[in-house]
């Protein structure tokens, strides 16, 4: 049995995940590439890619790619991303699930050619729910310490979770379509 700080925390994520997916499930596909929020290029740290990984030098082609940032299926990829790797507790060698597997990191994203779908984020809220499950059913010590400092000291994945249902809850930009 697990105790009972891992309970609470393993419940708290479960509702953030399945918030999560509800919200991906009713954002409008046009809305799915839509910024909610617009990205000033002062904030970005490092280089802009275009889809073959060049860096991009034209303002204009860098301001578009770098409104993906504020775009849902990024922001639920970060938070997601950001879960998982906590999740692992750094004490093993840490990969996100195909197709994220392989292809740039949420910070170098920019050279994705198309955002990530729903399905394909779907498919990682899917991977995310279990992995809260299996981490947080009956942890180490270890496994719990790693996961307290990721997940609340350094504020990793369950902020961006909350951040991310908080924007689109605030700024009613994804509704059911029904």
């Amino acid at each position: 049995m697990g105790t009972v700080w891992a309970e609470s925390v393993r419940r708290s994520l479960d509702e953030a995940v399945e918030l999560l997916g509800a919200v991906i499930q009713v954002c409008l596909d046009e809305l799915w590439g839509a910024s909610m929020w617009r990205v000033h290029p002062s904030e970005i740290v490092g280089e802009v890619y275009d889809d073959n990984g060049i860096a991009l030098t034209d303002s204009a082609q860098k301001d578009a790619r770098i409104q993906r940032w504020s775009q849902p299926w990024s922001v639920a990829w970060h938070a997601l991303e950001v879960l998982d790797y906590d999740l692992a507790g750094e004490l093993t060698p840490w990969t996100p699930p195909p197709p994220f597997a392989g292809n740039p990191h949420w910070q170098t994203f920019t050279s994705l050619p198309v955002a990530w779908s729903h399905s394909e984020i779907a498919g990682y809220v899917d991977h995310c729910r279990q992995r809260v499950r299996d981490s947080l059913g009956a942890p180490s010590l270890d496994i719990r310490r790693n996961l307290a400092e990721g997940l609340w000291i350094e504020e990793g994945g369950a902020a961006a979770l909350c951040c991310f249902t908080t924007q689109i809850t605030k700024r009613n930009r994804c509704s059911d379509s029904t």
